[in-house]
Order: structure tokens, then sequence, then C-alpha cells
């Protein structure tokens, strides 16, 4: 039941006697008399109507509200208080078993008196919150009572009177100016270049109210335009022009009908930071090999997708080991910085990139951009390879090996490619089932075979090794007298040999020896010694495309493969 500024609500308690007339006793026998019609409170007599404005200051110890309003609060004919404070009270009236009748209370500035609230009796209970507003002023409060047409009750005015008090029951009301201050803040105290800031100045009063008016805004010590208040006390100011750097911002309230004015708010400093940027790093090559040349090309865009030159520079990582620094340069739509590096070793390398930032863009670092690099692939120029199986190989003297003979096509090699042997031992020969392979690569069979000692003139080999025996072989003639020849030189001198015998079987071994050797004329032809020997099979291409195979001497183009064959040779 206040009296609130600017919004001074009249909240009385109204029909304070008949609630506590019924607190004292039984409805319609009101003896007991209520507060407000007490001598101290009522200023008029008991036994006609009469009316008391019985005020009070909430918080105040100058006019203290009591702790029981109702019962308590006592008429107290002028009140001094400051714009915002809450002016409480009741409007007590007698007789407190009145059951209908009409209170207005009045507001007089000094132009007249104005109604600001209407109570009926046995309806209302109190006047309407927000009903009238008191601004700075002195303000006389008065109210009336009356009643129906034909009512035998006389009205009252506490203007008029009679009252124990005075010669009126008016409550003067001196209302002065209140306090006031005003403090900034933003929208984002940090923000970045060219975004927008609100700046907001909010003010209040000492005692809580709204103040009304002007604030005036001051960017680095330089005033902007006024701004008015809005009906929260708040005044904006938006702008997207602040230069990168911290700016003081301050606020003054020029004050009001109800306030005073209030000096610089406490400084809020205003950051603008460039807008944030984001790099980015990719690779020429990934993966890569050792020794390759590597180009890491860095991009910087704004994140924020505001258009601008972008400068700088940017420095390149191998973890966290520098290999270059360098400028961004703008190619097309796009900033960019490049690096080139062939240093790198073999494994994963991990490059970052950094962007310095420069006046108007703030610095950024790429995510890591992980290099792989590999040993170098070496891959055969176009060619061929020969293959032979088996190998080694195990032959008797006067035995022909088979062999395969495999050319293999590498790289796109697509000519033809001649055989040979090299490397023959002495009395053998090579024969290939194809001398050409054609182009593309094929296979083939190679013939290698040897001799066995024979006559000079005549190709039937004595023996072959490791072959039979057979019975018409000459090694069958000469290998009786050769055996009884070794048996004269290996058989020891204790046995049991007569002294002719001994001389015979020498005999016998010499002639089989010289047989073997020609005798009746004829001479021996060894053929392949045995032993081990390397055999090569050779192929020689034109990479001219003759369509040969056949390549000459000074052919800068042939293509000759050698491989070998491990063979041994027995008897």
């Amino acid at each position: 039941m206040p009296f609130r500024a600017p919004h001074l609500a009249l909240i009385l308690g109204l029909l304070l006697c008949t609630v506590f007339g019924l607190a004292q006793g039984a409805p319609g026998h009101i003896k007991a008399r209520p507060a407000a019609s007490s001598a101290k409170d009522s200023p008029g007599s008991p036994d006609s109507p009469s009316l008391s404005l019985n005020l009070c200051v909430d918080g105040s110890t100058t006019y203290p509200c009591p702790a029981n309003i109702l019962s308590d609060n006592i008429y107290v004919p002028s009140i001094a208080l400051t714009y915002g404070q809450i002016l409480d009270g009741v409007i007590a009236y007698s007789p407190g078993d009145l059951t209908s009748g009409t209170i207005t209370i009045y507001k007089d500035s000094g132009t007249g008196r104005l109604p600001i609230c209407v109570v009926q009796i046995g309806i209302d209970l109190a006047c309407p919150a927000n009903s009238t507003i008191f601004d700075v002023d002195t303000y006389t409060l008065s109210a009336t009572l009356t009643f129906p047409a034909g009512s035998s009750l006389p009205n009252f005015d506490t203007n008029v009177g009679p009252c124990t008090t005075g010669p009126t029951c008016d409550v003067m009301v001196s209302v002065s100016k209140d306090t006031s201050e005003v403090a900034v803040s933003s929208s984002q105290q940090i923000a970045t270049l060219g975004s927008l800031v609100t700046l907001t100045a909010t003010a209040t009063g000492g005692y809580g109210a709204i103040p009304t008016g002007q604030v005036v805004f001051s960017l680095d010590g330089a005033q902007l335009t006024p701004i008015a208040l809005s009906a929260t006390g708040t005044a904006n100011f938006t702008t997207s022009t602040l230069a990168l750097g911290t700016h003081n911002i301050t606020a003054a309230y020029a004050g009001g009908l109800d306030f005073y004015p209030a000096a610089d708010s406490p400084v809020f400093k205003q950051q603008i930071v460039p807008p944030p940027t984001i790099a980015a790093i990719t690779s020429s090559l990934n993966p890569s090999a050792t020794g390759d040349n590597i180009t890491f090309t860095a991009s910087i865009t704004s994140a924020s997708g505001l258009s601008g030159n972008i400068s700088g520079t940017v420095t390149f990582r191998d973890g966290n080991v520098i290999f270059a620094t360098q400028p961004i340069v703008q190619k097309g739509s796009q900033y960019v910085a490049q690096a080139t590096i062939s240093t790198l070793g073999f494994g994963s390398h991990s490059i970052t990139a950094a962007y310095s930032g420069d006046g108007s863009n703030a610095a950024s670092v790429s995510p890591t951009f992980v290099q792989q690099v590999n040993h170098p692939l070496t891959e055969a120029p176009p060619g061929y390879r020969i293959t032979v199986t088996p190998s080694p190989v195990a032959m008797g003297v006067g035995q022909t090996a088979a062999l395969a003979v495999t050319v293999t096509a590498i790289s796109g090699f697509s000519q033809p490619v001649t055989l040979s042997c090299g490397d023959l031992p002495t009395e053998s020969a090579c024969t290939f089932g194809e001398m050409v392979i054609p182009a593309g690569g094929g296979s083939t069979t190679l013939a290698f075979s040897t001799m066995a000692p024979h006559d000079c003139g005549s190709s039937i080999p004595y023996f072959t090794g490791h072959a039979a025996l057979h019975g018409s072989s000459s090694a069958v003639r000469y290998a009786g007298p050769l055996l009884a020849g070794l048996l004269v030189l290996v058989l020891p001198r204790r046995c049991r040999i007569t002294r002719w015998m001994r001389p015979l079987l020498a005999l016998v071994f010499a002639c089989g020896l010289l047989t073997l050797n020609g005798c009746g004329g004829n001479c021996t032809d060894f053929g392949t010694p045995p032993g081990g020997y390397t055999l090569k099979v050779n192929g020689t291409s034109s990479a001219n495309g003759t369509g040969t195979g056949a390549s000459s001497a000074t052919d800068p183009t042939a293509v000759n493969v050698t491989t070998s064959v491990a063979i041994s040779v027995k008897l």
C-alpha cells in the first residue's frame, strides 16, 4: 500500500477500521474504537465522519513505517522524501461501522486538486497500483469522504476539516531529486575488426527508479551524439567502424526532472582485434620418395568471410624444425605461400604452416599435414630377363642335357631376342629349339651336349660318363688289359704271385694302354674333359624395332642380356 516515486501507487490500507473492528469484536457492534479513530489518529469528532491520511516512508528513519502499519501508523502533517522512495500508509475513517461511502484522494501541486484514487467503502480495499506519478515537486495530499444522496451523514473533507490537528487534515509531501549513475557494457568486449559492436549505457537511480533523459557516449575522449534513454533506462550505440586496438568508452547522464546528472561512467575498454584466419596446407606429392622435390602450399583465408588483402609470412615446419619462411602472395582470389624441399628423409613428417598475421588479420596455424616419404622405387628400364632351368646341371661326358630357356619382357619391352651360347667347354655344343624368341617374350629348349673319348677318325665314344657299359663298347675291349695292369701296380708284393706272372701282367697293361692311345695306327680324341664349367646363355636384341632381334656392335640401342648356368661334367 505504498506511494512510490516515480509511480507513487496509492495502495492505501482502506477499511482499516472495519478490519480492525472485526478483529476486536462481533460484526455490526463496533464499540471498540479503531486505531484510525482514536484520539491520536483521528483529527475529527468521534461522533461524526472523519478521515486521516496516516503516511510513512519505507526504509526512512525520519518517517518510519511501523511493523503493524494498519494499526500503529499515525498522522504526520508533512513528509519529505527523495524521488524513488516508497510512500506508504493508510486512510483511516470513522465511524468504523460505515457500510457505504466514497473516499477520493487528491494531489495538488499548486495548480488545483486532481483526484488520484477513488475507493468505495465496502467494495474496495485499496487504491489501484500505479495510479499516479509524483515527479519532483511539493504536493498537498487530501481526501474526501462522501455519502449517497439522502444519507444522514455529512460529507468530510480533510482540506476543510474540522480537524483536531489544525485547520486541515491534509499532508504536505515534498519530493526531491534522486542521485543517478551510469555504466557502459558491450555486446562483445573483444570484437573482430569490422564486426558490429553495440555499446549500452545503463542509467539507474539511487533508490532504484529508472531515469529518463539522455546519455552521451565518449569514444576515446571524443563525445558522440546524445542518445535518449529507453523505458528501461538504457541507451545503445552500434558501430562497425572501430579501428584495431583498445578503445576507452564512457557515458555521462545529463540528468532530468527527477534525477541529478551522473558523472562519466567508469571507463569501459572495448577491444578490437584482427579477424581470425584459417591456414591450410597441401602437398604437391604425397607419398613421395627420398630426394623428390615436394612443394607445400599454405592457403590463408578469413574465418569470418570478410574480403580484404592478406599479407605477412608463413613459416613451414617439419615437426618443430623450421625449413622455410615465405611471404604471402595473391594467386587469383587466394592468398598463398609456397615452400619446396627435397631433403625430407624416409618416414612420416608432420608438416605445419604458421601464418604470422598482419595489421588486419589474426595469426593462425594450420592443422598438421602428414607427408609420407618412402624409399625410391627402382624400376628397370625396358628390357628382358633370361631364365635357364634347371641350374646347376650335372652330366656325364658324352651325354646331352635338356634345358628350358625363357625370355621375359620387362617394362613393356617388345622386340625379338636372338639366343646364343658362350664359354662352351671343349668338344661341346649347344642347340636351341628356337634361336629367335619373338617380341613380348617366350620359351624354347636348349640341348647342351659333351663328347666322350673316341678314335680320332670316329665319333663313336669309347664310353659315356655314368652310362652302362655296352658289349660292343671299345671300353670293354680295353677294360681287361687296363685292369690287369692296374693289378700289377696295386697288388701288394706279399701276394703269392709267381715270379713270371708279374712281368706278364705289366706287359698286358702296357699293351692295353697303347691300344687306347691308338695302337694299330689309330689316335685317341679325349673329347670334353671332365670338370666344372659356366655356360653362358646370351640374348641380343635391338630396341630400334628391326624385328629380327639382331643388333650390330655399333648399334647404341642394342639390349644385350647374359645369364649363366653351372655345369658339372663327370666321367
